[in-house]
């Protein structure tokens, strides 16, 4: 039986800067998925994907659902 590490998602961010860097942390650590995670915020798939890329940047509105989704409110640099 081989025993070993597992490696590190390449996906994970490295530094955690925007709010889509905690999401993205946050999601692979639980291990769900962006559609996962969209219903849990309540918006598309496509939003969560453009947020974990630092694409654009979510609007207020949905920034307590994101907070809760956190388990904090992330500082941001």
């Amino acid at each position: 039986k081989l025993v070993a590490k597992r490696p590190i998602n390449p996906a994970y961010p490295t530094e955690l800067k925007t709010i889509g860097d905690h999401l993205r942390k946050t999601r692979l650590d639980r291990e769900l998925t962006q559609n996962q995670v969209s219903t849990i915020i309540g918006v598309t798939t496509d939003t969560v994907t453009n947020w974990e890329l630092n694409r654009n940047s979510p609007r207020k509105r949905f920034h307590s659902r994101i907070y809760n989704f956190l388990g904090k409110v992330p500082p941001i640099n």
